[in-house]
């Protein structure tokens, strides 16, 4: 499976590129598969399982140093129990291990 470079850093000063940056970032969540709503926990899925499979998705991305970071946003969007999901998403220190 090919491995898909993360868009270039968001410049908010050059808003000439804003068009072409979001189309490239459209463009990498539909290669990468994170615009798949089926990325959540599904029911009867282990959270063990679910985990795994973001491992091996990220895998195929070159994420570099924020690959943790990735997953645990991931992982924390995708709990099923929105208010467990909530409470994640408004700790401002929360690391992949912890979630």
């Amino acid at each position: 499976m090919p491995k898909f470079h993360t868009p270039e850093a968001f410049d908010f000063t050059q808003s000439s590129t804003w068009p072409m940056w979001k189309q490239r970032f459209a463009r990498f969540r539909i290669a990468t598969k994170l615009d798949k709503e089926d990325q959540d926990v599904q029911s009867g899925e282990s959270v063990e399982a679910f985990i795994r499979n973001l491992y091996e998705l990220a895998e195929h991305c070159e994420f570099g140093a924020s690959k943790d970071e990735q997953i645990r946003d991931r992982l924390v969007i995708g709990i099923a129990d929105g208010e467990v999901s909530q409470k994640l998403q408004l700790e401002p220190e929360l690391m992949l291990e912890k979630a």
